[in-house]
Formats: structure tokens, sequence, C-alpha cells
């Protein structure tokens, strides 16, 4: 069985599997803006529940922390990160200690996730 790591940053093949549950969940629209990076916007959530910064101390190399967190309130909206999350604690157990909600403490809004679907 291989040792499951520490993660920071989301590796090609967790990403592979992540990128599967975005399409489906948080597809792109055909119209508008393109998207930013979805891999390095994922990594940058990390980084903030990681080390509980706040929002406007994420490194740029992430993202903007506005993209940052509209893609983390988006996608806590439609129910899809907690199936991020699941996966992310599968790949890295030691994140189940973590309480993602305790890091986004500072947002009332992302705090109160709605239900989400299976």
């Amino acid at each position: 069985m291989a040792q499951k790591t520490t993660l920071w940053e989301v590796p090609d093949h967790l990403w592979h599997r992540m990128s599967r549950i975005l399409d489906v969940k948080d597809p792109r629209k055909h119209k508008g803006r393109p998207r930013k990076d979805q891999r390095r916007i994922l990594d940058g959530i990390i980084f903030k529940i990681r080390t509980g910064c706040g929002w406007n101390l994420i490194p740029k190399v992430y993202g903007s922390d506005t993209t940052i967190y509209r893609a983390l309130s988006r996608w806590i909206k439609l129910g899809v990160w907690q199936v991020l999350w699941n996966v992310l604690v599968e790949e890295s157990p030691e994140l189940a200690r973590v309480e993602w909600k305790n890091e986004i403490q500072d947002d009332p809004v992302l705090k109160n996730e709605p239900p989400s679907s299976p």
C-alpha cells in the first residue's frame, strides 16, 4: 500500500479525479470570461485551510484571493466542496483532523454550508 502524503498542492493523479468531479458538478459555461485555473484555486484553498491565514495573505501564485474565495463559495453552494474535501481526506488522512469550516470562519456566508447531495 502506498504511503499517504501530506498535501499542500494537488498532485497530478489526484487532480485527474477532482477535475472530473468539477466537470460534472460545476461545468464550464460557454459564455462569459474563461475560468481561472481551478487546480491553482484548489491549491490556494488548501493553503488557506492548512495555514489559517487571512484570505488576503494567500500567496498570489494561487491566484487572486477574491477569485479563490468566490470559487470556494460557489463550490459550497453547489455541494461540490464536500465531495472535493472527502477526496482530499482520502488522499491525505491527516486532513480529517482539520475542521475546514473553522478555517473559513471569517466568512459567515461560507460557514453556512447547505447540505450536500450524495
